[in-house]
């Protein structure tokens, strides 16, 4: 019977760390997201959001350099969607949606924050 240990050196390093990253139990990307009867998916501009999906709970921005000089405006809103389900946290770049993220509720609330 072979280990764990030893089947992991047998693989690429590339494998290794794709199947780390995807049997973490953390939160995970969505490639789209429902607001009632509307699909939201990446490439929707704020307005599509906003018409389809209402204001966020939270909103938050900031300026990312990806490159010395070169900054994008990055935009991230949150919606709760319910107790016992996952928020989604939008991510915008350049009035893009780029990134639909599914995070676990912490111990504290959006409300609590206020």
């Amino acid at each position: 019977m072979t280990s764990h240990c030893a089947l992991f050196r047998r693989l690429p390093a590339g494998v290794v760390v794709l199947l780390a990253t995807l049997l973490q139990p953390s939160a995970g990307l969505a490639s789209n997201m429902r607001c009632g009867e509307y699909l939201i998916e990446r490439g929707y501009t704020f307005f599509e959001v906003l018409e389809r999906c209402g204001k966020p709970d939270l909103e938050y921005a900031w300026d990312q350099n990806y490159v010395p000089g070169v900054a994008a405006r990055v935009t991230e809103w949150v919606y709760e969607q319910g107790p016992n389900r996952f928020r989604r946290v939008l991510t915008f770049e350049e009035g893009r949606l780029r990134h639909i993220e599914l995070r676990p509720h912490p111990k504290a609330s959006l409300d609590s924050l206020n």
